[in-house]
């Protein structure tokens, strides 16, 4: 099931879907990927509109922290200061770019990296 649709069933069954529920290894993936796309952390976590590097850099995050980490999107969505919606969107801009293939490797390795920092925190 594509993770836009994950979003939204957990919103339909209004059951929370609990991941790790780490959110240092969150807040280092964030850093990790502001650093990654060249930008400020502020940047990328600052609500409201944003540059489109730090937007890419923003979506990117939310991608990795709901399929890797497995945090719901009503939590990405505090931790951006946006709403869930916009998670979702993210989600969706992320999955629509796996076609291309570099794309889709930098994100392959990005999840590793996100994996990673999830098993060193066990």
């Amino acid at each position: 099931m594509p993770v836009s649709v994950e979003c939204e069933v957990d919103r339909a069954r209004r059951v929370p879907r609990r991941g790790h529920g780490d959110h240092g290894v969150a807040r280092l993936v964030e850093r990790y990927v502001a650093r990654h796309h060249g930008v400020a952390l502020s940047e990328m976590m600052a609500p409201g509109r944003a540059t489109a590097r730090a937007k890419w850099a923003r979506h990117t995050t939310m991608y990795l922290e709901r399929v890797v980490l497995q945090l719901t999107c009503e939590e990405i969505a505090a931790r951006f200061g946006h709403h869930r919606t916009s998670v979702t969107h993210a989600c969706r801009k992320v999955e629509e770019r796996r076609d291309e293939a570099a794309f889709d490797a930098r994100l392959q390795a990005l999840e590793a990296r996100v994996g990673r920092y999830l098993e060193a925190s066990r």
